[in-house]
């Protein structure tokens, strides 16, 4: 991590609290992201954010693709479950689930194609279409957080607490989850392009 302030912002943020008080296994995922190759099995335990994470080097993508097929072998296709998510559940779609799904491509793919390169914007660009989306899953993306300058990374952390607003708003505030998102994305794609948008910042000017 770049700045030790802003760290400290991702370790205090909602996705690492509320993670930690439910005892989810985003937290392993992002083992397995810090030790990729090796520990592919653990990266996608949580699929629904770290899936795209191999987008970022070919030698990932294979060995995904190894990994999968050996699941297959043993659980069957596993994966039409995850297609099937909002019916999988008894209670069927969660208030707090605000994936977009397939509608959200038309988002996901130019920005996946800018994130090319850089696990923590292939998996902000890619939240964008994962069909199952509750703030907490975002946890992958959190230690991104400490590449930004301290005041970006605090905003960052206020934008992570947006979603608790839907105590008062109601199911609708959960989608204010997305500032968190497309804070982070834009935030890194800043350092990503700086010229690009220095050239933005003066047309707008």
């Amino acid at each position: 991590m770049k700045y030790l302030l802003s760290a400290l912002f991702a370790f205090l943020s909602l996705p690492m609290l509320w993670t930690i008080y439910l005892g989810q296994l985003e937290g392993i995922s992002v083992l397995g992201l810090l030790f990729l190759p090796l520990f592919t099995p653990l990266a996608i335990i949580k699929p629904q954010v770290s899936f795209f994470a191999f987008l970022a080097n070919k030698k990932y993508i294979l060995i995904l693709l190894m990994t999968l097929l050996i699941s297959f072998l043993i659980w069957g296709i596993w994966p039409i479950n995850t297609f099937s998510v909002d019916s999988y559940y008894e209670e069927g779609r969660y208030e707090q689930d605000i994936s977009i799904g397939w509608k959200g491509l038309f988002i996901a793919v130019p920005l996946l194609w800018l994130s090319r390169g850089d696990m923590d914007m292939l998996m902000l660009a890619g939240s964008f279409c994962t069909l199952h989306l509750i703030p907490y899953n975002l946890l992958p993306v959190v230690p991104s957080i400490g590449r930004l300058k301290p005041l970006p990374a605090f905003v960052s952390l206020l934008f992570s607490f947006l979603p608790f607003s839907a105590n008062w708003l109601g199911p609708k505030g959960w989608w204010l989850g997305w500032f968190f998102v497309c804070w982070l994305w834009i935030n890194l794609a800043i350092e990503r392009y700086p010229k690009a948008f220095q050239s933005l910042k003066n047309l707008l000017t």
